[in-house]
């Protein structure tokens, strides 16, 4: 019923569009707007504008400052938990629903003193409490001749789905539960990159996964980080066409490949001893992109190693996921999208180890087409199997993907969300 009321939605909103696009000005209006944001782009010395961004520029443009912001807001609906799950307030319930602010972020960039110096700082206010924390805070030097070197906190380059693209730039509301499991996420570092027209290579020193906001003493670093990611890229398709998880209408054929790696050790840092006691990660991932005209495909795979001294954890653990995922345009402004995932615990783990699908269907609405700007998302999922009995490597409540915790499985949720970007 819901999955039915959506694509009904999107056909009937395509439609509208079709047949009163001819009786508006707006296509005409855009392309004025549009010029005239390109003119301010030109504006001489000591200038401002907005050129697709607000900025401030010195007079000879050698410094820039560029502001911009990103919010995303929700509505969760849950059906299926049972008594032991989706406990809200004390009171057990077989539904569970709410609103929420899950990304609300202001991000500072632009170049300082010359155009190859940039700089970004970015900082989000937390979904609960509202806090407003650093997400990302580095500057990077254009070498020359396809070379750039960066520093600080930010996105490790490994895989695609979360370091390749944004959160405000995805195809669903929300990036695979695959990714959020396996992903790299932040850290604190130091990083080589080369690009060519038609391939790309980075390799980055650093704190280790997930260890952003932290200092170099703290037991959530790593002694040791490495990471690498190669990409290729073929057909027409630009670089910058890839920076999303979608394809819009009237874009160029192109195919994306990628390959990350990923090794770090824990244990030892200020502490007297050897190699003893440590605990060595390693993490794998390869995936494809193809993108066309109006739709598109994504596969991913991730693996990895954990090999740990723990006493409840005798065996090395091998653990895999996949995401397979496409999109489709009915019209410019309206995109269905599927997507199917699957977690495989190690079953060397001790407890609730079982593998763990999920489905989700869904569709965009794009206020502006070919534009992430202003986006109404719908989206369903559905998890067959018990979150409970996966919970080694799945935990719950997890409000980013709709999930709560639950052992006796077919839990749906359902989301709506609403994006601006200024």
């Amino acid at each position: 019923m819901v999955l039915r009321s959506i694509l009904l939605f999107a056909a009937v909103a395509c439609s509208s569009v079709a047949t009163t696009a001819s009786a508006q000005p707006a296509s005409a209006e855009r392309r004025a707007d549009a010029s005239h944001r390109r003119s301010l782009s030109g504006v001489g010395a000591g200038s401002g504008g907005h050129d697709g961004r607000f900025f401030l520029q010195s007079q000879d443009r050698s410094d820039r400052f560029e502001l911009r912001g990103e919010s995303q807001f929700r509505y969760y609906s849950v059906f299926g938990l049972d008594d032991d799950g989706g406990e809200r307030g004390g009171e057990d319930e077989a539904f569970g629903n709410g609103f929420e602010h899950t990304r609300h972020r202001l991000d500072f960039s632009g170049h300082a003193m010359d155009t190859r110096l940039k700089y970004r700082v970015r900082g989000d206010f937390a979904r609960s409490g509202g806090a407003f924390t650093l997400v990302d805070a580095n500057a990077s030097y254009d070498l020359g001749d396809g070379w750039r070197l960066r520093w600080g906190q930010y996105k490790i380059a490994y895989d695609r789905e979360f370091s390749q693209i944004g959160g405000a730039s995805g195809l669903a509301v929300e990036r695979s539960l695959a990714s959020t499991i396996f992903r790299l996420n932040r850290s604190q570092g130091v990083e080589l990159r080369y690009q060519t027209d038609d391939w790309r290579v980075s390799g980055t020193f650093h704190d280790g996964r997930r260890a952003a906001n932290t200092s170099f003493f703290s037991s959530s670093e790593a002694d040791i980080a490495l990471t690498g990611r190669l990409e290729a890229k073929l057909g027409e398709a630009g670089w910058r066409q890839f920076g999303d998880a979608t394809s819009f209408r009237e874009a160029k054929t192109g195919v994306l490949l990628g390959l990350g790696g990923h090794w770090q050790q824990d244990g030892r840092d200020l502490r007297a001893g050897d190699a003893s006691g440590t605990t060595n990660l390693i993490q794998y991932t390869a995936d494809v992109s193809i993108e066309g005209d109006g739709w598109n495909l994504m596969a991913v795979w991730f693996g990895r190693v954990i090999d740990s001294p723990s006493p409840s954890q005798s065996d090395t653990l091998h653990e895999f996921a996949f995401n397979v995922q496409g999109g489709y345009f009915l019209c410019d402004h309206a995109e269905l999208f599927a997507r199917y995932e699957h977690i495989f615990p190690d079953d060397d783990r001790p407890e609730r180890d079982d593998d763990f699908p999920s489905v989700a269907l869904g569709a965009n609405w794009y206020f502006v087409p070919a534009s992430h700007a202003a986006k109404l998302t719908g989206q369903v999922i559905w998890y067959p199997e018990a979150q409970a009995d996966s919970a080694s490597v799945v935990s719950a409540p997890n409000s980013n993907v709709g999930l709560a915790p639950d052992d006796s499985g077919g839990q749906v949720a359902m989301v709506w969300q609403f994006q601006l970007l200024f």
